[in-house]
């Protein structure tokens, strides 16, 4: 899964700057030791470290990423 989404940042239309947020964004979301408030605390310094524009282009990204998996878990839901 890991390697799955470092290859989807990697071969995506994110300029360099979104690139590594996104890479950092991954290695959080990772770290299975740390807790929920320290994950918040990090992505919001991520995020917080990133032009408007680049924001923008990676919130843009997290989405076309995520949403495939929430249509899925929301499609077993109602089955």
């Amino acid at each position: 899964m890991i390697e799955t989404m470092n290859m989807k940042i990697d071969e995506s239309n994110l300029n360099d700057a979104a690139k590594d947020a996104a890479h950092k964004i991954q290695a959080v979301f990772s770290d299975m030791d740390i807790t929920v408030g320290e994950n918040a605390q990090k992505l919001s310094n991520i995020m917080n470290s990133l032009s408007s524009e680049d924001q923008s282009q990676l919130n843009e990204f997290l989405v076309s990423i995520m949403k495939p998996i929430i249509d899925l878990m929301q499609r077993q839901v109602t089955l």
